[in-house]
C-alpha cells in the first residue's frame, strides 16, 4: 500500500491507522499515517510489538518484523536544512531492508510513533552477524519541521514493520522564538551520568507544546515515561529514579 509518489493519507481513525492481522509480505510505503487514536501500524492485535533481541525469528503478521532503533536525530541550520539520523536495525542475518523515515509534530502516547510527513528512505543489509546493521542517513526537509522522527523497516521476505519508537529531534531551529527564550529545542546531558539512584534530565523549549520524554533500553523498549505533559517555553528539568534496573549503576 502506498509507495513513493503514491502514498496514502490515513488519519483520524478511532483505532489503529493500519492493522495487519495475518500473512506476510504486506508492504506499507511512503504513507502519511497520523492523528489516529491507536498506533500507526499494528502487526497483530496487541499494540506495539517489542523488537526481538536476536535474529528476529518470531512468527506472526509480517513476521513481526523488527523496527529500526534510532540513536540520534540532529537538525542543522542552513540552506537547505540538514537532518542527520543514526541508528541500528537488528533482524534476520543477510537480509536486505528498506528503511523509511518520517517527521512528526507529536509522539503517540505509546512512545512508538506514526508517520506524518515522509522524509525518504535508505537500504541496508543486515550482514552475517546478529548484531544488526548501523545506519546513518541525511535528509533536507522542507516546510515546517517536526519534533520527532520515526522509521519503519521493510523486507521482501516479510513486509513492513510497525513504526519505531519516536526519536526526539535536537538542534532544530524554530521561527518565532519568544524574546529571551531558547532558540532551539535541546535535550541536555543527564546529570549525574552514570548514576546509581537518580539523575536529572534537563531540556529547553523554544515554544509551548506537548512534551513526551521517555527512557528506552538498548532493545528499543520503553523503560520509563518521565514526562508526558504540556509545557511552557523555557528551561525544564525532571528527576528520574532508576529503581531496580541495575545494581552496579546506570548510564544514559
Amino acid at each position: 500500500m502506498g509507495g513513493a509518489g503514491a502514498g496514502n493519507t490515513i488519519e483520524y481513525n478511532g483505532g489503529r491507522g493500519v492493522q495487519v492481522l495475518s500473512g506476510i509480505q504486506h508492504v506499507l510505503s511512503a504513507n502519511r499515517i497520523y492523528k489516529n487514536d491507536g498506533i500507526g501500524i499494528d502487526l497483530g492485535t496487541d499494540g506495539v510489538t517489542p523488537n526481538e533481541a536476536l535474529g528476529d525469528a518470531d512468527a506472526g503478521p509480517n513476521g513481526l518484523t523488527n523496527f529500526p532503533t534510532m540513536a540520534s536525530a540532529i537538525l542543522s541550520a542552513g540552506h537547505p536544512l540538514v537532518l542527520a539520523i543514526q541508528g541500528n536495525l537488528k533482524s534476520a542475518a543477510s537480509r536486505n531492508f528498506t528503511l523509511e523515515f518520517f517527521w512528526n509534530d507529536v509522539c503517540d502516547p505509546s512512545d512508538n510513533g506514526e508517520g506524518h510527513v515522509y522524509l525518504g528512505k535508505t537500504t541496508v543489509n543486515t550482514g552475517i552477524l546478529k548484531t544488526g546493521v548501523d545506519f546513518t542517513v541525511q535528509f533536507n526537509p522542507t516546510g515546517s519541521t517536526g519534533h520527532y522522527v520515526t522509521a519503519t523497516a521493510t523486507s521482501v521476505e516479510e513486509g513492513t514493520s510497525e513504526f519505531s519508537a519516536c526519536r526526539l529531534v535536537t538542534g532544530s531551529p524554530i521561527v518565532g522564538t519568544p524574546e529571551g527564550g531558547p532558540m532551539a529545542f535541546s535535550l541536555h546531558s543527564p546529570a549525574p551520568n552514570p548514576f546509581r539512584e537518580s539523575t536529572r534530565l534537563s531540556y529547553s523549549l523554544p515554544r509551548a507544546g506537548m512534551v513526551s520524554l521517555s527512557v528506552f533500553d538498548l532493545g528499543g523498549r520503553v523503560v520509563s515515561r518521565v514526562v508526558n505533559a504540556h509545557k511552557e517555553a523555557g528551561s525544564h528539568s525532571a528527576d528520574w529514579a532508576a529503581k531496580g534496573l541495575a545494581r552496579g549503576g546506570v548510564s544514559l
